[in-house]
């Protein structure tokens, strides 16, 4: 199972296992704890009111000529119900 939480650093929605502590954001590197403040649980978007964009960063190879090559996926996706 995973959840979402926004970013606290560049506000970008982030996946993350249930579970985990916190999650490091892929785009501007900042840590966010995923325990919701007391009393406040407006840091976790629904998914039917917000767009999901998710960035996978794979380690970088090396092509032909031996220059390093970044391997970063980025997709977005619409929030709604199925």
């Amino acid at each position: 199972m995973q959840s979402q939480i926004v970013c606290h650093g560049c506000r970008n929605v982030l996946l993350y296992p249930r579970g985990a502590p916190s999650v490091c954001c892929v785009v501007c590197h900042a840590v966010t704890s995923t325990a919701p403040p007391p009393g406040d649980d407006t840091s976790v978007p629904t998914a039917q009111s917000q767009n999901v964009t998710v960035v996978v960063e794979n380690p970088m190879t090396v092509d032909a000529k031996g220059k390093l090559v970044s391997n970063v996926v980025v997709g977005v996706t619409t929030g709604g119900k199925k």
